[in-house]
């Protein structure tokens, strides 16, 4: 999708972050006090994707020391399978192999396919299960690890 930019998330956006939140994890949907919470954190990072006063996706990341874990990462509904998603995830591995992180950390739903397969298409892999970790609906989480072995995953070869 062409037009988007990356920025630092702020609580401007934090309606449509909501709004986002919501159609995303209905019941699991973080509240606002958590982003807010999150925006204050020295170790946190959240990062919007905006096309002109529309906020398409964002992703909150966590970096201490050699570790970087994903807390959260969604797109609007409207704009998914467009490459917001695949911008985001660029984002993130880029910043990681900038700051020499060893790894990046994640969990993900077992029933989400597509994330899936975006994380394994930048060269995730799985590393674990946690039980029961998502809880409306109860659901198991898929531990993912990205060591930056395969620096070239998901690069366009354009």
């Amino acid at each position: 999708m062409s037009g988007v930019n990356l920025m630092p998330l702020s609580e401007v956006w934090l309606p449509q972050v909501m709004a986002i939140e919501a159609e995303a994890f209905g019941a699991d949907a973080w509240s606002p006090e958590t982003f807010r919470q999150g925006l204050k954190q020295q170790v946190g990072h959240y990062i919007a994707a905006v096309q002109g006063d529309k906020l398409l996706g964002y992703m909150g990341f966590s970096h201490i020391f050699e570790d970087i874990e994903l807390l959260t990462v969604a797109v609007a509904k409207t704009a998914r399978r467009s490459g917001v998603g695949r911008q985001m995830m660029a984002y993130l591995t880029d910043y990681a192999k900038r700051h020499k992180a060893e790894r990046i950390l994640l969990e993900v739903r077992a029933s989400n396919h597509a994330a899936m397969g975006l994380y394994e298409s930048f060269g995730f892999e799985k590393i674990g299960v946690r039980k029961g970790y998502y809880h409306k609906p109860k659901e198991d989480a898929l531990l993912y690890e990205w060591t930056g072995e395969n620096r070239n995953a998901g690069r366009s070869p354009i």
